[in-house]
Formats: C-alpha cells, sequence, structure tokens
C-alpha cells in the first residue's frame, strides 16, 4: 500500500494519525475486558460534568469529578444560582 507522501506501508501498521487503541485481555472470571497496561485501569475515573448554553456557545457551569449524583446536583444547584432560576 502507498500513503499520501509515496512511501510504502504494510498492512496493518498504524499511521501516525491514527489514535492508539487501548489494548485488552480477557478476563477470566468476568465478562469485563481488564486492562493489559496497569496505567489504563485508571483513566475514566473522572468525569467534567458541563452545563452549557449552545446557542450563545457559554459555559455555564464545570464540576469535574467521579460520575456520582452527588455531583450532578452540584452542577444544578451551581447552574440555578449562575442564572438565577432562568432556564
Amino acid at each position: 500500500m502507498q500513503t499520501l507522501r509515496g512511501e510504502q506501508s504494510r498492512p496493518g501498521t498504524p499511521r501516525p494519525n491514527q489514535a492508539r487503541k487501548a489494548e485488552t485481555a480477557p478476563a477470566e472470571s468476568s465478562t469485563e475486558a481488564v486492562p493489559a497496561d496497569p496505567d489504563d485501569a485508571k483513566q475514566g475515573d473522572n468525569w467534567d460534568h458541563v452545563a452549557l448554553d449552545p446557542e450563545h456557545r457559554l459555559v455555564v457551569s464545570v464540576v469535574p469529578g467521579k460520575r456520582t449524583v452527588e455531583n450532578v446536583e452540584a452542577l444544578v444547584q451551581d447552574f440555578k444560582e449562575r442564572t438565577e432560576g432562568r432556564p
């Protein structure tokens, strides 16, 4: 296969602009995949809860943290305070 620059590349060889996929190994006693790299197990632990106004591209409130009911409630409360209860 020839690249845009005219260089030869082998099938299956990742190109520089392709994202690296996380490698996983099958779990022994569960249906979930276990990360092959121990550092990958920590990914996805935090979220950015964001309230925004898409019409004006305005970010009204952000609450970073775990995906919990408390953080969502904190986001809604902060949004209400900043907008004085207006939708």
